[in-house]
């Protein structure tokens, strides 16, 4: 949706819930109202101006309040909400062994060069580095990857190995 830092998903639909009672409102009075940081707040307004949803006006009492801004919904709150739902993330639980097939894969892959755990993370799907490497040293100890360097640890396939399948595995190592 946008590269604003992320915020929770219940504080985006309650400030989409009070902007939908049809006030203009001010970042620090939603804050208040809906017991949350005023700036995780303002970075849910944000996020739902980005996605074209509320829109910032000058409020007609700047001067006494001296906060220039109020929030208004600008689309009904069904089609917001719709908006929200299709770009919430769907993670899926990888099947036993998938991630394991998916590292080696693509080990496999950049064969040219050893890889680090973040690296190989942020080229299956953003999966968290430390689950990677743990898969990374689990095929270590099978045999199919080796362990190259400490400091930061890297990872290669092993000479002479292939990569190894996931029992179960559905879907292809598309993340190359």
């Amino acid at each position: 949706m946008s590269r604003t830092p992320a915020v929770g998903r219940d504080c985006v639909e309650a400030v989409l819930a009070a902007l939908a009672t049809g006030r203009g409102w001010r970042a620090t009075a939603l804050a208040r109202a809906l017991y949350f940081e005023p700036s995780t707040v303002r970075r849910a307004l944000t996020r739902l101006e980005t996605a074209g949803l509320v829109r910032r006006e000058r409020c007609q009492d700047a001067d006494r309040r001296g906060v220039p801004w109020s929030w208004r919904l600008v689309v009904p709150v069904e089609h917001a909400q719709a908006v929200l739902a299709a770009h919430r993330p769907r993670r899926r639980r990888l099947p036993a062994g998938e991630l394991r097939a998916r590292v080696a894969a693509h080990l496999a892959a950049h064969s040219e060069r050893a890889l680090t755990p973040g690296e190989i993370a942020r080229a299956l799907d953003g999966r968290a580095w430390a689950a990677v490497r743990d898969a990374a040293e689990a095929l270590v100890e099978q045999g199919h990857v080796e362990r190259v360097g400490r400091d930061p640890v890297r990872y290669r396939l092993a000479q002479g190995r292939e990569a190894p399948r996931a029992r179960g595995c559905l879907r292809e190592h598309a993340g190359c």
